[in-house]
């Protein structure tokens, strides 16, 4: 499990199903996730809460990935990851462009964005470890740099369990009270490789 210390994630994604399956898997790896269906409601969240790292999908009502991207930039350098179905140059080159740390393209395993997840969190750990020793070093007096917890390793995620987790909540058990139930005929299996699920159908 993650420090109980550590800042939640925000998870802004506005196909329920995705958005509610990858905070119930980040929550189930340790994290506290936040989740907001459009953007307008990600930068709600945002001015409110102090977040560790952000998950954004790319097109969203309200305001793109992309705005909200520039937003979190406009004031805080947190790591920042993009989701979208959206694979052509032009689009990934931009997002680095305004901040972004990675992309990923859907479909994705949910596995590997967890591990996407820990890393960019635990490299932003030790760039303020970094950043505080400096300080430190500058002042006028000598001090040790105050400890910060040894990042948990992540145990690899059992897909049967999520499975059976994932329903025993109701498909959207992990999310946030009055979200909509989530639609028949989609299971965990959908949504991580091959996860055709509003990938395939349409540009997200």
């Amino acid at each position: 499990m993650t420090s109980s210390a550590q800042a939640p994630v925000l998870v802004a994604e506005d196909d329920h199903d995705v958005r509610a399956l990858v905070a119930f898997t980040l929550r189930r790896a340790g994290y506290d996730v936040v989740t907001a269906h459009d953007g307008r409601t990600a930068v709600e969240h945002l001015d409110n809460t102090q977040f560790g790292l952000a998950v954004l999908d790319v097109n969203m009502p309200g305001a793109n990935g992309f705005a909200v991207c520039e937003h979190i930039r406009s004031q805080s350098r947190m790591p920042v990851i993009m989701l979208s179905a959206r694979d052509s140059d032009r689009d990934i080159v931009h997002a680095f462009d305004i901040g972004a740390d990675d992309y990923v393209t859907k479909p994705f395993n949910l596995t590997t964005l967890v591990a996407r997840v820990k890393a960019l969190l635990q490299r932003s750990a030790e760039a303020l470890a970094s950043a505080i020793g400096t300080d430190i070093e500058r002042g006028p007096l000598s001090h040790d740099t105050p400890d910060l917890d040894p990042p948990t390793p992540i145990p690899p995620l059992d897909r049967a369990a999520l499975e059976h987790d994932y329903a025993m909540a109701g498909g959207g058990g992990s999310e946030c009270p009055g979200a909509s139930p989530p639609r028949r005929g989609r299971s965990l299996s959908t949504m991580t490789k091959p996860m055709t699920a509003t990938a395939s159908s349409t540009t997200r």
